[in-house]
């Protein structure tokens, strides 16, 4: 009987962890601004949310289970994404980098190996395998520097 009892004991808790922790990523889904739901989905779908947070900025953060984070403006703009040690897909670089720097990005043999990248009102900054790439938006100017 008393073994009985611990045993559903048991049951019963890992069933609650089971459906307690199935419900967090659902949760946090539910929680992200429209427009960031479908720059994720058009880029990664069927992706499942590892974090979701917001500062006091208005700056969102999301990170996918296995795969990139992502920084958002309070507007769901970019300024960040990592591939979290893994290239960037090439359709999002091809997509959201100005023609001039993917053209390098092609010209180099590098648009497929982009780990991480960022940019502002000024400037795109992109990390490679072995270098970084910082673009002028102002110029149209790409500088090159090598990574120790």
């Amino acid at each position: 009987m008393k073994t009985q009892a611990i045993f559903f004991r048991g049951l019963i808790l890992a069933v609650l962890s089971l459906v307690a922790g199935g419900c967090t990523g659902a949760d946090m889904w539910d929680s992200v601004p429209a427009n960031i739901k479908t720059f994720i989905d058009y880029y990664y779908p069927n992706s499942e949310l590892a974090e979701y947070s917001k500062d006091k900025s208005g700056s969102i953060v999301v990170e996918l289970k296995d795969g990139p984070g992502f920084t958002f403006d309070r507007s769901g703009i970019w300024s960040d994404i990592s591939g979290n040690g893994l290239p960037i897909k090439e359709i999002l670089i091809y997509d959201q980098t100005p023609e001039p720097l993917y053209t390098y990005l092609e010209g180099i043999e590098a648009a497929s190996g982009v780990f991480e990248m960022s940019r502002d009102a000024k400037e795109y900054h992109l990390t490679l395998l072995d270098s970084s790439l910082t673009y002028s938006i102002d110029t149209g100017a790409v500088e090159s520097s090598r990574r120790e």
